[in-house]
């Protein structure tokens, strides 16, 4: 009996933690960022000379378009500096950079011996002469406005780090359940950006365009961190705010699938969990909201797949001792089924949206598992392939 009721009482902490992670805390942080709104002032005529860093490896189908949309926007030409490192490109893109250089003195380009992602950065960040510097990718459009909106930002002196919301649009994509699924997550997170960012700084970064003070850039320590997550965390140490701008968008292009961006998840996670203790300092107390943002944002979340098969495990033999516990094994065992149904519904083009969630929130959460085993494993992350649909 006592054993039954340890097990009980560890049943309902794993029950509280997988709620808190994807439900309670989302409500908490609403509540309190209704009752603690620090504004940001943002002023429009602030426009500095800026530079944008972008990393690309055999990007020949879309780095043309994003070199055009940084121009063809309301900020001042002129005053846009465009630094690209090819990382050991082998398609076309060298002589697209080639052909756009002798166009625009302010473009330059440089190419690497496919020394990852992460170096790129590091190398180019060293010719960054202006006091604010961007970062993109290939397969993000800059529209109009949005530069000058995250500029304005920078204006408030309270601001490190400034992030746009994205929008994932492409002609080209069917309606599979990997753009649908991640669609409606960042729907579910860009909620959670914006009311963190109300009460202090978002510790989110969502692979969209993003600028910091380039004083505050700590060169990337491995090509095993996440080089988005890593860089916006910086601001935190000089007690600057991460501010996510829903007023502002950028808009990802590349195509998706649930095998994608169960890819992505396994990536972002093994070099997430890299990229937080590289960072570990920020979870001490002294770092406040960032801290407590760190904790129940990321990494209670990449631990829910382990709640979740530990919550089953317990549930089973507690099943036949409780019609409670009974009917939460019923209950998990059908959701599992409902999973496997969407699985097969995708398979044979039968689109429920039901099913499609179901499967989509368990494909994340074994992304996480795989995600966490690569990360054990030391692999490097910042190595990059080509992602395809499939």
């Amino acid at each position: 009996m006592y054993l039954s009721e340890i097990l009980q009482i560890f049943s309902f902490i794993l029950i509280f933690h997988i709620l808190y992670a994807f439900f309670l805390y989302p409500l908490l942080i609403k509540i309190l960022a209704s009752v603690i709104h620090n504004p940001v002032q943002r002023d429009t005529e602030y426009k500095p000379e800026i530079t944008i860093l972008m990393a690309a490896y055999n990007e020949e189908e879309l780095i043309e378009d994003a070199i055009k949309s940084v121009y063809s926007n309301s900020y001042p030409s002129d005053k846009i500096h465009l630094l690209i490192g090819s990382d050991g490109s082998s398609d076309r893109t060298n002589d697209i950079l080639a052909k756009f250089k002798l166009d625009n003195p302010n473009i330059d380009y440089f190419i690497y011996n496919r020394i990852g992602k992460n170096a790129v950065i590091n190398e180019l960040i060293k010719k960054v002469k202006t006091d604010l510097v961007f970062f993109l990718d290939a397969d993000l459009r800059i529209p109009r406005d949005t530069l000058t909106k995250l500029v304005g930002l920078f204006a408030d002196e309270t601001v490190g780090t400034v992030i746009s919301k994205l929008n994932i649009v492409s002609e080209h994509d069917t309606d599979n359940i990997g753009r649908k699924g991640e669609t409606l997550y960042q729907r579910y997170e860009t909620s959670m950006r914006i009311n963190e960012s109300r009460i202090r700084s978002t510790i989110n970064s969502l692979g969209t365009l993003y600028g910091i003070r380039t004083k505050f850039f700590d060169q990337l320590p491995n090509d095993l961190v996440c080089d988005d997550l890593h860089i916006i965390l910086q601001s935190a140490y000089f007690n600057k705010r991460i501010i996510f701008d829903n007023d502002s968008e950028t808009i990802e292009v590349r195509k998706k699938s649930l095998s994608n961006e169960l890819q992505r998840r396994v990536r972002t996670t093994a070099g997430g969990f890299s990229t937080v203790i590289a960072n570990k300092r920020l979870f001490s107390p002294k770092y406040g909201w960032v801290s407590f943002f760190l904790w129940s944002h990321k990494v209670l979340r990449w631990f829910t797949p382990i709640f979740l098969f530990l919550l089953m495990l317990i549930t089973i033999p507690l099943a036949q001792q409780s019609s409670t516990f009974s009917a939460l094994l019923y209950i998990q065992v059908a959701f599992y089924f409902l999973a496997c149904l969407g699985w097969l519904a995708e398979k044979v083009n039968i689109k429920f949206l039901p099913l499609r969630m179901c499967l989509y929130f368990v494909s994340i959460n074994y992304g996480f598992v795989l995600g966490m085993i690569r990360f054990l494993k030391g692999q490097q992350n910042a190595i990059w392939d080509k992602i395809t649909d499939k």
